[in-house]
């Protein structure tokens, strides 16, 4: 979501730092016992721009102005009725 930050934390001792530190409630008395805490910071809504869905070519695309075999078959057919 945007404009969340989250923390990933793998034990309570994290849990309770983050949950505490700007409460005034006492340190716990010893190291965390998890590893470290990994925080990520997701930005406002207004940065983010949607993501664009990939162009697949057809084959009566623009960009690719060669006719398929079927429709230069069905050309040279009609060529050939009004000869």
């Amino acid at each position: 979501r945007a404009g969340l930050t989250a923390h990933f934390v793998d034990h309570y001792d994290d849990i309770y730092r983050l949950a505490f530190e700007s409460s005034g409630a006492p340190d716990l008395p010893m190291a965390s016992r998890g590893a470290g805490v990994v925080t990520v910071v997701t930005p406002a809504e207004e940065a983010i721009t949607p993501p664009t869905a990939p162009r697949v070519p057809s084959e009566h695309s623009v960009a690719d102005p060669a006719p398929s075999a079927a429709v230069t078959a069905l050309a040279a057919a009609r060529a050939a009725a009004f000869a």
